[in-house]
């Protein structure tokens, strides 16, 4: 992974001490998103690389950067989209703990479009991804 982006990432605010992000700085999140963008596709499967599954590890930064992310390439920006979807989508197919992957799902409801129902679709009788691919296509269709 790239110390550019472990550092992009680590620039996010750490959690208070109920566990929320209640002190954000538009202007780091803005930053720490256009750094990300610019370095991917790998950026992303970086972001990806640093999750963790709920319950193991602190990598609540790293799902923050990741729905960043995909919130910010939404209406206008469909090449941008396409490819943070397709990447994402990807990055099913590789060795992840299945909560990453449940993760990485949730944000292609968000960032998916028709580019990756196929890959959606292939995970719907895993017993542990295909409720989360489902909500996902819900989403996309």
């Amino acid at each position: 992974m790239s110390e550019k982006i472990a550092n992009a990432v680590n620039q996010l605010p750490d959690p208070d001490e109920r566990g929320f992000m209640s002190v954000i700085d538009k202007d780091v999140v803005d930053g720490v998103t256009e750094t990300l963008l610019e370095n991917a596709p790998q950026s992303l499967v970086d972001v990806v690389g640093m999750l963790t599954e709920p319950g193991e590890g602190d990598g609540y930064k790293a799902h923050y950067a990741l729905h960043c992310v995909a919130i910010s390439v939404g209406k206008g920006k469909e090449q941008q989209r396409k490819m943070v979807a397709e990447t994402l989508a990807a990055c099913l197919g590789k060795d992840y703990p299945k909560g990453v992957k449940k993760y990485v799902i949730r944000e292609l409801q968000v960032v998916g479009g028709a580019e990756v129902v196929a890959t959606l679709k292939k995970l719907l009788g895993d017993k542990d991804l295909g409720e989360p691919a489902r909500q996902a296509l819900a989403a996309i269709q």
